[in-house]
């Protein structure tokens, strides 16, 4: 369910501020809203030094060998500080080689000569020119002068024209460089030299990474508390500050201002206040917050917590687009090491993923399908499970549009239940109509199923429960839009019903793709170490491209059936702001 939440308004003296949010952090209770913009010097400060550890914790990434031990905080600073310096080295070694770089690469095709005895040759009367021109030109012939071709690459010939006096241009002159190759190449090493030497400090710190990374927890709260100090607001010698406190903490907060001295301004939310949002569900429905955290949507605080609903019918279609009892033992395998070696991991994760494995299953064994083997080829013991009925394609679209239309139905009935003093629950009864209406229409359209008598006056009785109830007469003249609009709702009513066969397309495209991948790997049997190699090699990809094109299905279309179609008629759109009181993180120095 979404917890209640209360509008608070708290009150203290000027110079009790700092102590006020001190004792609200112990707390954690309050989801704090600023007043003011938080802009202070002090803040600015703390980001610059949390940008510093934060790139420093990313340029030590990935050296931190297996079981290092954290540095003390107290020395975090200084690593920090030490890593800077040596990225900022870094960064000007990095430039001074690609230009070096550039510059070795414009010198080679030329080869290596000194400048100096260039010069040394023109004062005595000899002139040395270089140039490039295209490799099909033919050389130069110039009248007493010695034309050298001192390499030909894709981008050309390179040429050294020696005379007693000034030639003329004959292709791109190459400028007399500064100096030699040889020289470039000896600083060349030494910037490299210089970068390793870098590199190789920068590692000898990879074992401070878990201090500083301990250093960035603590800035993060001082930069909470930074912001909630200058985002309070201030007349004469009182500051204040808002939130919203759940209100199973409401009294909690009461006790501790009358010990502080506080003053509590305690209310309801008002409709337009941006109150965020704290799901508390049973545990059986917990595992669905490691969805709802991958793809980042909280149910806004005046919407619906549709948590044991999207769990359930999530499984199940997580169960009927994977489709392989095969590959939900490899899940339960896979959440099994999850949960034994994976230890940051969020307890929800393997959860969820145990319940979506064992769902799986299930399903596979109730369709036969076992890592796409043929159903003959089993052994007697895995082809007791099937049920015949499930194998027939027309009523697995059946079971689709069934699931739909119950899965809608939950909708309209919720919302029915919401306004269920008001006529507009009559309207919601009436989307429930349309919704099975649109069910029988789906199995007579696509199934060629005989379309029962009742659904004409199904559908004419829904249609006349919308069109009377859905807008309050009060309301008429500013939604008379929705009635306009209302034919093109039923169509959409109806795509959404057929929406769900795609449960059935997807999880037999995967069937049929592994059962092609196993004729394929085994239709020349086994008849050697080679090709038992190569059959277990295909199976062995086939299979891995199959379960990664399965895991992209079930996000694609599993959570969009919950968060799209369902939703849709639900009237959720997902706003909400999840709730974030301010609380110590992690002990450390303001």
């Amino acid at each position: 369910m979404i917890v209640p939440m209360k509008s608070v308004t708290l009150l203290c003296l000027l110079p009790d501020q700092d102590r006020t949010l001190a004792e609200l952090r112990d707390m954690g209770v309050l989801h704090l809203t600023p007043v003011e913009t938080p802009d202070s010097e002090d803040l600015a400060k703390v980001r610059v030094r949390l940008a510093a550890a934060r790139e420093t914790v990313d340029a030590l990434a990935g050296l931190v060998p297996a079981g290092s031990a954290a540095s003390p905080e107290s020395d975090a600073d200084h690593v920090v500080q030490k890593v800077q310096e040596l990225l900022r080295q870094r960064k000007e070694l990095q430039g001074g080689i690609e230009s070096m770089d550039r510059e070795r690469a414009a010198l080679a095709p030329y080869g290596d000569f000194d400048p100096a005895s260039v010069h040394r040759l023109e004062a005595a009367g000899v002139f040395v020119r270089f140039f490039q021109i295209p490799s099909k030109d033919p050389l130069p012939v110039i009248e007493g002068a010695l034309v050298q071709v001192l390499s030909d690459d894709k981008s050309g010939k390179h040429l050294a024209i020696i005379a007693r006096s000034p030639v003329e241009s004959v292709g791109r002159e190459f400028p007399l460089p500064g100096r030699s190759l040889k020289a470039v190449d000896a600083e060349l090493a030494g910037l490299r030299r210089a970068m390793d030497e870098v590199d190789r400090l920068l590692v000898d710190l990879r074992r401070q990474r878990a201090g500083v990374e301990q250093r960035i927890r603590s800035l993060e709260e001082h930069e909470q508390f930074l912001m909630a100090r200058d985002g309070m607001g201030s007349w004469e010698r009182v500051s204040f500050i808002k939130g919203y406190c759940p209100v199973p903490n409401v009294e909690a907060l009461r006790a501790q201002g009358r010990v502080q001295g506080w003053g509590l301004v305690i209310e309801d939310p008002g409709p337009d206040d941006p109150a965020p949002t704290l799901l508390h569900n049973p545990r059986w429905v917990q595992p669905i917050k490691a969805i709802f955290k991958m793809i980042g949507i909280v149910p806004g605080y005046r919407e619906f917590d549709i948590s044991g609903v999207f769990l359930l019918f999530y499984s199940v279609f997580f169960a009927m687009l994977v489709g392989d009892a095969g590959y939900g033992l490899l899940f339960l395998v896979l959440t099994g090491a999850i949960w034994l070696f994976a230890r940051k991991v969020p307890p929800e994760l393997p959860r969820l993923l145990g319940t979506l494995s064992v769902c799986t299953m299930v399903w596979g064994v109730l369709t036969g399908s076992y890592f796409g083997i043929r159903f003959e080829a089993l052994p007697p013991l895995l082809r007791q499970g099937r049920v015949a009925w499930l194998t027939d394609e027309a009523n697995l679209m059946a079971l689709c549009f069934l699931i739909g239309s119950i899965h809608l139905t939950i909708a309209h009935v919720w919302n029915a239940w919401r306004v269920k003093n008001s006529l507009s629950a009559l309207a919601q009864i009436g989307w429930v109509a349309i919704t099975w209406s649109m069910y029988y229409l789906a199995m007579n359209m696509i199934l060629g199923r005989s379309l029962p008598a009742f659904v004409l006056p199904l559908f004419m009785g829904g249609l006349a429960g919308v069109v009377v109830f859905m807008t309050p007469l009060r309301l008429l003249k500013s939604d008379w839009p929705n009635h306009a609009m209302l034919p093109l709702s039923i169509i959409g009513s109806f795509g959404d019903v057929v929406s769900y066969v795609r449960l059935f397309a997807v999880g037999s495209a995967g069937t049929a793709i592994s059962v092609a991948f196993n004729d394929m790997a085994l239709s020349g049997g086994v008849s050697s170490f080679g090709a038992g190699v190569g059959a277990a090699l295909i199976l062995f990809l086939a299979h891995a491209m199959n379960i990664l094109l399965s895991a992209l299905g079930v996000i694609v279309h599993g959570v969009r059936l919950n968060t799209l179609e369902f939703s849709g008629h639900l009237g959720m759109q997902w706003t909400g702001i999840p709730f974030k009181p301010f609380r110590r993180q992690e002990s450390g120095q303001d």
